[in-house]
């Protein structure tokens, strides 16, 4: 660069700098210092993070993720916008001007494309007799945003430094709730405990962000399903493991803690799938069951262990548990909606509103739980044959290339986190079999997404090599 160029470019950014400072200066007099200062910070930080947005739009994932983890406490006051929304809009507005400047606007699909869209047109099809024609059009509109979050994620997380965030936001999260949620159970006294559990009741739930634990748990388990297999199947420096180790402990304290049943459950095929293409994993089941047993018999007489058997041994009696109790209520509700409509199905989102009016059995009539918490029971409810042979075939084929991929990515830390994201969304609709509101769920659409972004960049990884 010639000598004057340079100065010239030196004077330029100078007087810049010292209008900004000008500026600066006559708005902390005007206003406030402490005010302006902050915005001023704010707008630094808004600038750098849109750069390194543009640069890296998988950065928007991340943004979901942590939104999702924040749950409703990410809300901005007074509006029903929550950090999740932006990282929405910020990802889409980045995605669309790429796709405007590139060359080839070429995007990405999936394998179930076929079988998913025509899911949802069947689903547009029963909000003609659905008994809430309102209510169901909003939840398929928010179903649609959340099947265009997959095709967002697919495409813009296309490099590694993307994938590193949207996993570290994932497993951060999910670390930074549990170690918090674990410091505020460990105040609680040892008396309000033993009496919690002397009357048959969970002496806390972790829920921390969360208005509800289950929810919770299926975010912690989710992170740690992705943790375990970069700890198990990724070839990391020793140091690496070790700090992922430590941090898959205690989300899975946080785990144990939110007390849900449905995700302990779910764990178990997510951490089987993982540890399956192990090349130790003989050795890794045997250690597992052997520390699972030793810490069972040093803890057993404390309230947090009496409490997790407690929470077991309820689902042998579910007339003493209402949970359970209002599950099978609502399993046998869904049945018989399913032998009244098996076709058609009552329409999407009929479930509760069926459920209440009709279907609820008069023993239940304390119990105001009208959302099925098993999802095949409620698409077979709801949608019928029909559309239960479409959500089937569509979750096969998702299955049939998560499993496919895995064999084909020779990468290994691509093939680690392609193991983590398919197993923990195997784990994901396990416990849709206990849960309510799955499918319009911000995990399993990002899940998705990330099931079939890793393998492209498995082979370009793999094409430069």
């Amino acid at each position: 660069m010639p000598f004057g160029q340079f100065l010239r470019q030196e004077r330029t950014a100078l007087l810049l700098s010292a209008a900004l400072f000008v500026l600066f200066f006559v708005l902390a007099i005007r206003i406030d210092f402490l005010i302006v200062f902050a915005a001023c910070i704010g707008l630094l930080a808004a600038a750098g993070l849109s750069y390194l947005i543009v640069k890296h739009p998988g950065f928007g994932v991340a943004i979901m993720i942590i939104g999702t983890s924040l749950d409703v406490l990410g809300r901005i006051p007074g509006t029903p916008i929550t950090l999740f929304h932006l990282g929405v809009f910020i990802t889409l507005l980045v995605w669309l001007l790429r796709l405007y400047l590139a060359e080839t606007r070429e995007i990405a699909k999936t394998s179930f494309d076929l079988p998913l869209w025509l899911f949802l047109a069947y689903i547009s099809f029963t909000l003609i007799y659905t008994p809430e024609p309102l209510e169901a059009s909003v939840y398929f509109m928010r179903l649609i945003a959340l099947v265009v979050v997959m095709y967002m994620t697919i495409n813009v997380v296309t490099d590694r430094t993307s994938l590193n965030v949207s996993l570290g936001a994932l497993i951060l999260s999910a670390f930074a709730l549990s170690a918090f949620a674990i410091t505020d159970i460990t105040n609680t006294s040892a008396y309000l405990m033993q009496a919690a559990v002397g009357f048959s009741k969970v002496f806390g739930r972790f829920g921390v962000t969360f208005e509800n634990p289950n929810y919770f748990a299926t975010f912690l388990m989710i992170a740690l399903a992705v943790s375990a297999s970069l700890v198990i199947n990724g070839r990391l420096t020793p140091l690496l493991r070790l700090v992922l180790l430590a941090m898959a402990g205690v989300i899975l304290v946080g785990l144990v803690g939110t007390f849900s049943r449905a995700a302990w459950v779910a764990l178990l095929p997510a951490l089987v799938i993982v540890i399956y293409y192990s090349r130790y994993r003989g050795t890794i089941f045997i250690s597992i069951f052997v520390a699972v047993l030793a810490a069972a018999i040093v803890l057993w007489n404390t309230p947090f262990v009496r409490s997790v058997i407690m929470r077991f041994s309820s689902l042998a009696s579910a007339s003493a548990d209402p949970s359970s109790m209002t599950r099978v209520f609502l399993l046998q509700g869904g049945w018989d909606m399913l032998l009244d409509t098996w076709f058609l199905g009552v329409g999407y989102r009929g479930f509760p509103v069926f459920y209440e009016k009709l279907y609820r059995p008069h023993s239940q009539v304390l119990f105001d739980v009208f959302e099925s918490h098993t999802l095949p029971m409620e698409m077979l409810a709801e949608l019928g044959i029909i559309g239960f042979a479409l959500f089937v075939w569509f979750l096969v084929r998702y299955f049939k290339y998560g499993f496919h991929s895995i064999s084909r990515i020779e990468h290994p830390y691509y093939r680690a986190c392609q193991i983590g994201v398919v197993a923990s969304m195997a784990g994901y609709l396990t416990n849709a079999l206990f849960s309510p509101g799955q499918l319009a769920s911000n995990y399993l659409w990002i899940g998705f997404g990330l099931t079939y972004a890793i393998p492209r960049l498995a082979q370009r990884a793999e094409d430069r090599e």
